[in-house]
C-alpha cells in the first residue's frame, strides 16, 4: 500500500494530472498585480454604489420576455404588430445587503491594492 502515491493536483507545470489537461486549454495562471486589484476593486465598489442608490430596475419588454423564456416562467402575451409584449415589464428590486456587500468587497480590494508593493 505504501508504494502507491497519491496523485497531486496543481495548476503549475508538472503539478499533476489536472494541470497537464487544463493548462494547455486555459494557458498559464497569472498573478494579479497592484493596478488590476485597484481596477477590480473600483468597479465592484461603483457597482455597489449603484445598487445602493437605485431601488429598482425595470426591464424592457424584450428583456422581460427573454428572462421569462430562460427561467421557465409564464411568458407574457406577445403582440404580433409591435413585436413586443403588451407592456409586461419585470421589476428587479435587489436587497439592501447586496449593495453593502459589494461596497465592502470593493473597498477591501482597493485597500489591498494599496498595501501591495509597487511594480518595479
Amino acid at each position: 500500500m505504501n508504494s502507491m502515491r497519491r496523485p497531486t493536483i496543481g495548476l503549475r507545470p508538472g503539478g499533476g494530472a489536472l494541470s497537464n489537461k487544463i493548462l494547455p486549454l486555459i494557458g498559464t495562471p497569472m498573478d494579479l498585480n497592484r493596478h488590476q486589484f485597484l481596477f477590480i476593486g473600483l468597479m465592484v465598489l461603483l457597482i455597489g454604489l449603484q445598487f445602493r442608490y437605485v431601488s429598482a430596475y425595470v426591464l424592457n419588454p424584450e428583456a422581460t420576455r427573454f428572462l421569462a423564456e430562460r427561467t421557465g416562467q409564464a411568458t407574457p402575451a406577445y403582440d404580433l404588430f409591435s413585436g413586443a409584449s403588451g407592456g409586461a415589464r419585470k421589476v428587479l428590486e435587489p436587497p439592501e445587503w447586496v449593495s453593502w456587500c459589494l461596497i465592502s468587497v470593493g473597498a477591501v480590494l482597493c485597500l489591498h491594492s494599496l498595501a501591495m508593493p509597487r511594480p518595479s
